[in-house]
């Protein structure tokens, strides 16, 4: 009896990751879930990590003028700076820890792809700001309130935050992780 030829397996697609600095904005907030399943695959991790990190830098710096223009005189320069060496120094402190829990989850990640990971929350935080970069502007300029104004900026970063936990919870989902 003949027997039918056995069925060839699939290797499973996985989308390109487009590291233009265009595309990688773009995917960030329409497609996160593409974007993240290319970085494990990606050839040019080091290319697409410092396209995640050159957008969360240059958000940064635009949110923290905007921030520094409530008050103006040295906050123009003091916030930016402000902003990029709080972001700089908690994820270094919090990227060994990040990975440390993520492998205790079962999660097939490794050291490379959490950097992109956090990277990519990062840009994504900073992407969002900027959204909101011009509804802080108009109230920088016409309030006084410096409480009014820090609930503003607060609720903000809490947004951002809020979407950039999501997109690293996303990562670690889309890895295998158990729990």
């Amino acid at each position: 009896m003949n027997e039918p030829p056995p069925i060839p397996k699939q290797e499973p697609i996985i989308p390109q990751v487009d590291t233009s600095l265009a595309s990688v904005f773009e995917g960030l907030l329409k497609s996160p879930k593409n974007l993240i399943a290319g970085i494990s695959e990606s050839k040019t991790s080091g290319s697409f990590t410092s396209k995640l990190l050159i957008l969360a830098l240059v958000g940064f710096v635009i949110f923290g003028i905007t921030m520094g223009s409530f008050s103006f005189h040295e906050q123009l320069w003091a916030a930016p700076l402000k902003t990029l060496l709080g972001l700089t120094f908690s994820s270094i402190i919090c990227l060994p820890s990040l990975y440390v829990f993520s492998a205790l989850t079962g999660t097939s990640l490794g050291i490379k792809e959490i950097i992109q990971g956090m990277a990519g929350a990062l840009a994504l935080i900073a992407a969002l700001l900027l959204g909101f970069t011009p509804v802080l502007w108009v109230f920088s300029q016409s309030t006084t309130s410096e409480v009014f104004f820090g609930l503003l900026v607060l609720t903000t970063w809490l947004i951002a935050l809020f979407f950039g936990t999501g997109f690293l919870l996303k990562m670690l989902e889309q890895s295998g992780t158990r729990s």
